[in-house]
């Protein structure tokens, strides 16, 4: 998997994960796939997510364009499409984590057309001041924290 965070201007930031589906050789259509994200604190910013300004609603976007991890900033970022976006709800705490969210469409996408894999963003839906989703990277010091894709076949 490679994450990079976005910082925009006013602080906003979004995130690209991608997770490395090109050994998976299936004819069959997988039967489901989710993505698990866990809540971390980060120094600087502050203890987890936060919706003092409004809701931190939040959506999985399909990346449609290259990108490389230590290369891309918020000028460069990758396109996307709205197009089978997934929607999720604002967190109800500061430390909610975002378990088993369903990406089976997306990931079949990604796994039928490898060279189309360009990963998914995350950003919320209003990129506001003092809203926020904020979760472990596959940097994370706590491997328990960093993001999980389990696919079943």
């Amino acid at each position: 998997m490679h994450l990079r965070l976005l910082p925009g201007r006013l602080l906003t930031v979004r995130c690209l994960l991608k997770f490395d589906l090109h050994k998976i050789r299936t004819k069959n259509p997988i039967k489901k796939a989710t993505l698990s994200l866990y809540a971390v604190s980060t120094a600087g910013i502050g203890k987890g997510h936060s919706t003092l300004s409004g809701s931190n609603e939040f959506v999985l976007v399909k990346v449609t364009s290259s990108w490389k991890e230590h290369k891309v900033t918020w000028n460069t970022q990758p396109c996307f499409t709205e197009e089978g976006t997934i929607q999720l709800p604002a967190t109800s705490s500061e430390m909610q984590d975002f378990l088993d969210i369903d990406v089976t469409k997306m990931v079949q996408d990604m796994i039928n057309n490898p060279k189309e894999n360009y990963g998914v963003m995350i950003k919320l839906v209003t990129e506001e001041y003092y809203r926020r989703v904020i979760f472990g990277s596959s940097d994370n010091n706590d491997p328990t924290k960093r993001p999980k894709l389990a696919i079943q076949f």
